[in-house]
């Protein structure tokens, strides 16, 4: 299971239980809407309408603060892919380049930002970027990084979408893999914000 599935799985766990929580208060303390609003003296089926409407008012509840957090909340994607049809393998060799495409996607406010996004390549593949002021490559660690604060010109609600093209080739002729994945850098937690990061995995074919 993905880490994001997990996420969302145990994100309705806790919906859940939450709804349950708020119907058994109102349970617990004897506090029917029944018994004020019916003349319904049968306490089972008192029990059960009241359930019912206490279930609503959860629900209602519920939803309606999970709304206020999505509304508020920075959503942050990144991926890193192979073509247009968003491949997440890749097989590389020492003789032909390969472009990939690193996508960064942000919808919410700029204060939730994290500062930075890394990806780091072993010293087996050879890159090459297209030429972007907001993708900067340190040479010695085969390094990419993006100041996602310098990056974003607007400092309120934002919503940015940025492709950077990075061309790879192998620079041995052994047989490897690796596991590509983005690295985020926050100088502290940010409750609001939702990261989602999807890496792709690099294998170099020797002779």
């Amino acid at each position: 299971m993905k880490k994001e599935d997990l996420k969302k799985e145990l994100f309705s766990y806790f919906k859940n239980f939450t709804v349950l929580l708020l119907v058994s208060i109102p349970l617990s303390l004897g506090i029917s809407v029944t018994k004020s609003i019916t003349k319904i003296e049968d306490k089972r089926v008192i029990w059960f309408i009241d359930l019912g409407i206490y279930n609503l008012i959860a629900l209602i509840i519920v939803s309606f603060v999970v709304y206020w957090f999505i509304s508020k909340r920075t959503k942050l994607t990144i991926s890193i892919h192979y073509t247009k049809e968003r491949l997440r393998e890749l097989k590389i060799n020492s003789k032909k380049n390969k472009r990939i495409i690193f996508e960064v996607n942000i919808e919410g406010n700029y204060k939730d930002l994290p500062e930075k996004i890394i990806i780091v390549f072993p010293n087996w593949i050879d890159t090459q970027p297209k030429r972007s002021k907001d993708l900067i490559f340190n040479d010695s660690e085969n390094k990419y990084e993006i100041d996602l604060l310098k990056m974003i010109n607007d400092t309120g609600k934002i919503t940015e979408k940025r492709n950077f093209e990075i061309d790879l080739i192998g620079n041995e002729d052994v047989n490897n893999f690796v596991l590509i994945k983005p690295t985020i850098i926050s100088k502290k937690r940010r409750i609001m914000t939702f990261i989602i990061k999807d890496g792709i995995k690099i294998e170099l074919e020797g002779k």
